[in-house]
């Protein structure tokens, strides 16, 4: 899958500092159905929870969901880092920097 072609752009402001977006129908599509998939999860844990939520046994329901949550969450940030194109602002910034650093040594001659 070329860049043009991916769903997300992935914005990077140094290490840590990412966001991702859709960028087409498509990436909306693909973030909806994401978002969506995490209704069996909580639905299963408030089904357990009214029938379970006395008793010894709570925090091992607690500890599932939030097992089950993480998982989602971070597969999902790396499914769709993988279908993202990278836009990585310090290199952009590097790129500037040395365009402007030619520039200004052409003026001075």
């Amino acid at each position: 899958m070329n860049d043009a072609d991916k769903p997300f752009i992935m914005y990077k402001r140094g290490w840590g500092n990412v966001s991702i977006t859709p960028r087409n129908a498509q990436g909306w599509r693909e973030t909806i159905l994401w978002v969506l998939l995490v209704v069996p999860i909580m639905g299963t844990f408030l089904f357990w929870a009214l029938r379970h939520g006395e008793g010894e046994s709570p925090i091992i329901g607690v500890i599932l969901f939030t097992v089950a949550m993480t998982v989602w969450g971070i597969g999902g940030m790396i499914w769709m880092r993988r279908r993202s194109e990278v836009i990585d602002f310090e290199e952009l910034l590097a790129l500037k920097r040395e365009r402007d650093a030619q520039r200004s040594g052409r003026r001075g001659r």
